[in-house]
């Protein structure tokens, strides 16, 4: 008697291929959740920027304050350059610039009384 043959083999079956529709909809939920994770570690950097009461700070003052709330460095300084390529902070060499527009107005203020002078 073979009892080998009156079983089912289940060993070589594989699970259903999720629908495409399914697949596509968790991707667009990872990416909402990966949108909301990085503006939240944003607003998370730029609270701990506007309790600063200096005007401005060195980079590596200012790469630790975005490593604190990010998984890796890489991940810092994504959102330093996010930070900076919106405006929020203005990175010249070493230095960050923490009130953009301080500094936009003092800029233009000076550039008038110049042209008064001249």
């Amino acid at each position: 008697m073979d009892i080998t043959r009156t079983r089912i083999r289940l060993d070589g079956l594989a699970p259903p291929a999720p629908a495409p529709e399914k697949v596509e909809e968790e991707r667009e939920g990872i990416e909402d959740a990966r949108k909301l994770l990085k503006a939240a570690q944003m607003e998370l950097v730029k609270s701990k920027l506007r309790e600063i009461r200096k005007i401005c700070i060195p980079v590596s003052e200012f790469m630790r304050i975005c490593s604190e709330n990010c998984t890796d460095q890489d991940q810092a300084a994504r959102i330093a350059k996010m930070l900076d390529d919106s405006a929020v902070v203005i990175v010249l060499g070493d230095v960050v610039f923490l009130r953009p527009e301080q500094e936009i107005e003092t800029f233009v203020v000076s550039q008038d009384v110049k042209s008064v002078h001249v």
